[in-house]
């Protein structure tokens, strides 16, 4: 028998139904703006932590490294950018700035208190990877910064664009072996074993015994290179042990070789334009290979698809990766790895979850690899046959 008790409260639930959906279809542009704003204010609220963290890296490095340059001003510059100090305003040039007076930073920001920075201008201006290169300083201003006097391989890893100018012009020096060829032939030109000329000790020692000789450049008490060829049955091993020359230290040597007037005859051909810095890439700009993991995260994301807010530079890091036979600079990786980080939730419900280790981890590798990239292309160890001994005297390395 029908009850009109229940017809009665079928039509209340109707009504009810139809009046929530009516509300949140009216709520939900409200709902979303919301949703949008505190995404903005996350947005600019991440922006600003990393403009103080650029801050704070710009502050550590002219601290670390910067010279006074008159005027109460302190500058420390690096083959991409100027970092420079005039009371508490800071700026942060790219090197081209200097030529107009410092008239484009790309970034300044004065000394506040507790740590925090006044921004005067904010790094708008930066490309993304010049803003890692700062960000990498920034983490690891906690450890503290290589020490000047560091092998200039591991600052050069350890820095990127922002090692001392003259990097990695003195790096390819000594991949041509312009540099140790010049230092031997200071030597034999002197027809001597060691020379002392200014703060400057060039000496070569060699054993006949055990088939090694050793080339080294001292400054005071600090050695700059240390050099060794080592004779086998199978050949020759060349392996530079030691490299802390600076730009200034290496223009100096050949300001020696050219004026020295015992060396007058020396083959003004190892005398070259290696200060020009122009024709060589940053340090920045070494590739290494694409991180496992994140190779699996960015391989998943392209066929599955990313977010509106994290497509933006994808096309270009497909063109790279394309060019560079599956390497990113260091930079390009870190900012790739923050990306993909935004997908955390897609990637651990893929059907395989792909799990991002920590940053922390993934520079590690990164930077080691850009070292062992430094070291192997700059100054690899050499293994030369034996029927090569006599090409290699010939040029101008050590004799043993």
């Amino acid at each position: 028998m029908f009850d009109p008790r229940v017809q009665q409260l079928s039509e209340i639930y109707a009504q009810l139904f139809e009046t929530v959906v009516e509300q949140s279809r009216l709520l939900a542009p409200i709902i979303i703006d919301r949703a949008n704003g505190i995404a903005t204010a996350l947005g600019k609220s991440i922006q600003q932590q990393e403009t103080q963290k650029i801050a704070q890296a710009a502050l550590g490095l002219i601290d670390a490294y910067g010279e006074m340059d008159g005027n109460d001003t302190k500058i420390y510059k690096s083959d991409a950018f100027v970092i420079r100090q005039q009371g508490q305003l800071i700026g942060i040039h790219h090197r081209p700035d200097e030529l107009t007076d410092f008239v484009n930073p790309l970034m300044e920001f004065t000394i506040g208190k507790n740590d925090h920075f006044a921004i005067k201008t904010p790094p708008k201006a930066m490309l993304p990877s010049e803003k890692e290169e700062f960000l990498m300083v920034s983490d690891r201003l906690e450890s503290g910064l290589p020490n000047a006097k560091t092998d200039l391989r591991d600052l050069a890893a350890a820095l990127g664009s922002l090692a001392p100018a003259g990097t990695l012009s003195t790096l390819e020096s000594f991949r041509q072996t312009e540099a140790l060829g010049l230092l031997n032939q200071i030597l034999e030109k002197a027809k001597t074993d060691e020379i002392q000329v200014g703060d400057y000790l060039i000496s070569r020692r060699r054993n006949l015994e055990d088939g090694k000789g050793q080339l080294c450049l001292k400054k005071g008490d600090l050695d700059l290179v240390k050099y060794t060829v080592q004779k086998t049955p199978q050949g020759l091993i060349k392996q530079l042990d030691k490299l802390n020359l600076t730009q200034w230290d290496w223009q100096q040597i050949q300001f020696i070789a050219r004026n020295t007037k015992s060396l007058n005859g020396l083959d003004g051909s190892l005398v070259s334009s290696v200060g020009n810095k122009d024709s060589l890439p940053f340090v920045s700009q070494i590739k290494v290979p694409l991180h496992p993991a994140l190779k699996k995260a960015w391989d998943y994301l392209n066929q599955h698809g990313w977010s509106v807010n994290t497509q933006a530079g994808n096309d270009r890091i497909k063109a790279t990766l394309e060019q560079s036979k599956g390497r990113l600079s260091v930079a390009e990786q870190r900012e790739l790895y923050y990306k993909c980080l935004l997908h955390h939730q897609e990637l651990m419900s893929a059907p395989n979850p792909i799990h991002l280790p920590s940053i922390k981890d993934v520079m590690k590798d990164l930077e080691r690899w850009r070292k062992q990239a430094i070291s192997a292309h700059y100054t690899p160890i050499q293994h030369l046959a034996i029927n090569q001994e006599k090409a290699a005297d010939t040029q101008a390395e050590i004799a043993l």
